[in-house]
């Protein structure tokens, strides 16, 4: 996502301050790699109490005749499967009608932030790790809590680590949509490793992954024909399922981080390694010169680590070759990468049809919805519910074999982190831009370059919460 120009946020702040009752909250989208996010806005003024729901304690909810629902999403990020999921929906629900409304991706958020400043915002929303607990903090989002007791809705099916991540102030404002646990797959080429004589591949440490990616890795002369292995990027979302399998994190602590941990022995080292990979080894492309996902599923990459809707690059990669996949070794740390991933649906809190927009948001969140997300068919991210009766469906495991891997990995993962100023997509890419000094540099690394990357960083935790 890229970041808005000045005159933009100078709009949005104009917007919100001229609602009545609403919270002055500036976007603040996420940057291109390659670009500096702008400052941070003015801290908002005193936010509106947390929104509850109408409904009482002791009664379920009864649906109105012919209520129309606006549901905001990201354009194109499911395929057709939110389309096929309001249709089965509003069959189950003939008196709801669910509108949707849908945004490009790197627009999503300045999108919704505008709509809720003038209070036209949707019934339900997308929503994800990097902006959640901004919408939450400014009174955007509806607390769950009442209707989840009055409605007896079973939350058993959602794992403890994200609903930990997605509370704020003590009330949870959204429900787990779907995820996965990050980078914990070591993908590859079935018939280029077969070739080898090492299909399965089965790296033990990080120090057999470089082995298995020099014996991968061809040249003609000065020119790589196959690179051996890629890793996902060091923006701070993809670099901590790095550092876990150091047993670390770029920033402390997980929830709410006020602290840059990159000039740390353990975080170096960690950084080193993929320094080393690319710089010392040269059995990956430096990041960001070459497009990681292209030169794979065109048969020039051996292995990668990635997330479990990789799957659905198969697609894209045709006859060309058969992925498969098995887990990534345990890192130094003694953990596997990764991290518990997962966005999020939440609601309007000034929502007119509270046990409507309750319904819709449940079985988007449901068994059902959280299948069908994760199947082949219907295109986008193929990224599943992130549901224990989801992962565990023998439906989904028959449509995407490498689940079964992933699913081995899901109660391992540790939540994710976000800063406690809620300058968290801030924060993700000037890590980017902090490290891309280092790693794209083939000079041997020194401590005094961690210590500025470092300095980037926790200049961006310091700045004032919006």
């Amino acid at each position: 996502m890229r970041t808005q120009p000045t005159t933009r946020r100078q709009i949005l702040k104009l917007a919100i301050l001229g609602s009545a009752g609403t919270a002055l909250l500036a976007a603040c989208a996420p940057a291109a790699p390659a670009t500096a996010p702008t400052a941070a806005p003015a801290k908002a003024p005193d936010k509106p109490a947390a929104a509850q729901p109408t409904v009482a304690a002791s009664e379920k909810p009864k649906p109105a005749q012919g209520v129309e629902l606006r549901l905001h999403v990201r354009t194109g990020a499911e395929g057709t499967k939110t389309e096929a999921g309001i249709e089965a929906f509003q069959k189950l629900n003939p008196n709801i009608t669910v509108k949707l409304e849908s945004f490009p991706s790197d627009q999503y958020q300045d999108k919704l932030l505008t709509m809720a400043a003038g209070a036209t915002l949707g019934d339900v929303a997308f929503t994800h790790v990097g902006f959640y607990h901004q919408m939450a903090d400014a009174g955007f989002w509806t607390a769950l809590d009442p209707l989840i007791k009055s409605t007896n809705f079973d939350m058993s099916q959602y794992q403890k680590t994200g609903l930990d991540h997605l509370t704020w102030k003590g009330n949870l404002y959204a429900l787990p949509y779907k995820g996965h646990t990050g980078h914990s797959g070591f993908w590859y080429n079935k018939e280029m490793l077969a070739k080898e004589g090492m299909d399965p591949p089965a790296p033990k440490s990080y120090d057999e992954i470089i082995e298995i990616a020099k014996k991968l890795t061809k040249r003609s002369g000065d020119k790589t024909d196959v690179w051996g292995y890629t890793y996902p990027g060091h923006g701070a979302w993809e670099l901590t399922a790095h550092l876990r399998a150091w047993g670390v994190d770029p920033v402390s602590p997980k929830l709410g981080a006020t602290k840059a941990e990159l000039d740390q022995p353990t975080q170096m080292e960690a950084i080193l390694w993929i320094h080393a990979l690319v710089h010392k080894h040269k059995v990956c492309p430096p990041f960001g010169t070459i497009d990681y996902a292209q030169i794979y599923t065109s048969g020039a990459v051996a292995t990668r680590n990635a997330e479990l809707p990789t799957h659905t690059l198969q697609q894209t990669i045709g006859n060309r070759f058969t992925q498969a996949v098995v887990s990534m070794p345990k890192g130094p740390g003694g953990k596997i990468p990764g991290f518990y991933n997962h966005d999020q649906m939440a609601m309007n809190a000034k929502t007119k049809f509270v046990n409507e927009a309750w319904t819709l948001q449940t079985y988007l969140c449901g068994k059902e919805h959280g299948i069908r997300l994760g199947r082949p068919e219907g295109g986008g991210a193929g990224t599943p519910g992130i549901r224990t009766d989801v992962w565990a469906s023998k439906e989904l495991e028959d449509a995407v074999p490498a689940i079964k891997v992933f699913r081995e990995h899901l109660p391992q993962m540790e939540t994710h982190w976000y800063a406690a100023n809620l300058q968290t997509l801030k924060v993700w890419n000037m890590t980017k831009q902090a490290l891309d000094k280092i790693l794209l540099n083939p000079a041997d690394p020194k401590p005094a370059d961690f210590k500025e990357a470092n300095a980037i960083v926790q200049a961006v935790l310091d700045e004032p919460k919006l």
